[in-house]
């Protein structure tokens, strides 16, 4: 009980209930309103496409130019996890230039797209080409439709790609990795209003038992 005859404890019942009527109106707005979670996009995804099929003499070693066809995504990992298979990513024919890899892109507004900065060709022979690009993937408008934060350059990523040859026949397939493994969380405003509330309880309870024991 509040004691008028004791001032110190009169204010330090008056913090107790002004504290605990900003925490009653935090778990109410909490309840009401919706505020999204601040994770960066991140995951990976694997890459396939219809391949091309090339004229008599060609291989990949003697042409640097290919009309890949129909490159589809496929259910990844997590943002990338809800893709539906066979997902259309970029034009019908995606024009590759393994000369000039530096203004790499792949992607459309719907599904988000890479641009590489960064290139690598780790291997090339007449029948087999391995390349690693670096590069930002810009998710403005986000897989599915779904916004995601993104900074100003985008999400950093990397695209690995391989392309085999058979006769005339060329596939193409590859893995896009966006930022790594893990997602980057942001605590919620919801959140740090409540540990920091916390906070305070403990140190009002702590000064309680204080005043009490003396």
């Amino acid at each position: 009980m509040c004691s008028y005859g004791n001032t110190k404890r009169v204010r330090l019942c008056g913090i107790v209930r002004i504290l605990s009527g900003l925490l009653l109106l935090v778990l109410l707005g909490s309840q009401q309103i919706k505020i999204a979670q601040g994770t960066e996009f991140y995951g990976s995804d694997p890459l396939g496409s219809a391949g091309v099929v090339v004229g008599s003499g060609i291989d990949l070693l003697n042409t640097d130019e290919f009309n890949i066809y129909h490159v589809f995504a496929n259910p990844g990992t997590g943002d990338f996890a809800n893709v539906p298979y066979f997902t259309s990513v970029g034009p019908d024919i995606w024009t590759l230039d393994l000369g000039d890899l530096s203004n790499l892109t792949l992607g459309s507004q719907d599904f988000g797209i890479f641009t590489a900065s960064n290139s690598q060709v780790l291997s090339r022979d007449e029948h087999f080409v391995d390349v690693y690009l670096d590069g930002v993937f810009d998710t403005t408008a986000g897989v599915g439709g779904t916004p995601f934060l993104t900074s100003a350059t985008g999400e950093m990523a990397n695209l690995r790609f391989s392309m085999t040859q058979t006769g005339q026949s060329i596939s193409w397939s590859g893995t896009l990795m966006v930022n790594g493994n893990m997602p980057l969380l942001v605590p919620e405003p919801t959140a740090g209003m409540l540990s920091l509330l916390g906070v305070f309880g403990f140190f009002v309870w702590y000064r309680r038992r204080r005043f009490l024991c003396s």
